[in-house]
């Protein structure tokens, strides 16, 4: 597990994570039509229990994280438990000394495409889940925005199949951690795809956080069987991150749809 040591730490990563859920809390209240959490009793429940937290979410624009993460009281950030790591890519956000240095002070453990499961940051984020932190992950790998006049009553917006990281940080992981699914709206009206600055954002978005109940039962099996041989860890992988696409998937259509119905 410590082939790549430890995720790397930074004296700044309080005050930045406060400044930036600060400046994501301002523009919750002015700058979107509304906000609604469902489920933060789940995610508060995982975070407080003494074990390593998993969350997964789909991914529709650029800025889900850090904004996704903020609606968490400012004050839970004193406890560094609560204080989410995450993966990005290293040819989009560590493009310069100063961008490297700002990211991983904000706990972003720097991922290389194309180079597979075997790199840094999958063991330092399957190591830091054995310490019972919390490491939210967007499994889909890259941004996956809905049609135009989407309705899912007619016209779906499935997930993208999941990039086999996210089930082979479970399968290094000593410990099993809680399993969260994350199901984010809106976001892609704050973050508008195809604009020349995508990153700034747009307002007067209708924002939901949908958190759904613990789903590592469901992978559990998975678990065992490669403990118990019956089962390799690429077979494991596989399995597991097939079920957590497919759990996240059907979560998400049950979000969409309701949000849909409140606002039409």
């Amino acid at each position: 597990m410590m082939k790549y040591g430890h995720a790397p730490t930074s004296n700044l990563t309080l005050p930045i994570m406060l400044t930036v859920s600060s400046l994501a809390k301002m523009f919750y209240k002015y700058g979107t039509n509304s906000i609604q959490v469902r489920g933060m009793d789940k995610l508060t429940k995982a975070l407080s229990s003494g074990k390593g937290v998993l969350t997964i979410t789909n991914h529709r624009a650029v800025g889900e994280d850090p904004l996704w993460p903020a609606v968490l009281p400012l004050s839970t950030l004193i406890q560094p438990k609560y204080r989410r790591w995450t993966l990005g890519a290293s040819d989009v956000i560590f493009t310069n000394a100063l961008f490297r240095k700002f990211f991983q002070a904000g706990q972003v453990l720097e991922t290389y495409r194309g180079k597979g499961v075997d790199q840094p940051a999958v063991y330092q984020a399957a190591q830091l889940l054995d310490e019972a932190k919390w490491v939210s992950m967007f499994p889909e790998g890259r941004i996956n925005v809905p049609p135009p006049d989407f309705n899912p009553h007619t016209t779906p917006s499935p997930l993208r199949p999941f990039r086999w990281g996210v089930g082979r940080v479970l399968t290094l992981a000593e410990h099993t951690p809680t399993i969260l699914p994350i199901h984010l709206t809106g976001f892609n009206d704050v973050f508008k795809d195809g604009r020349k600055y995508t990153a700034i954002p747009s307002f007067n978005a209708d924002i939901t956080v949908d958190v759904g109940d613990p789903m590592e039962h469901s992978i559990q099996p998975y678990l065992q069987n490669l403990r118990d041989g019956q089962l390799d860890e690429i077979e494991t992988r596989k399995l597991i991150t097939d079920k957590l696409r497919d759990h996240l998937d059907s979560f998400g259509k049950v979000c969409d749809t309701r949000n849909y119905d409140m606002m039409h």
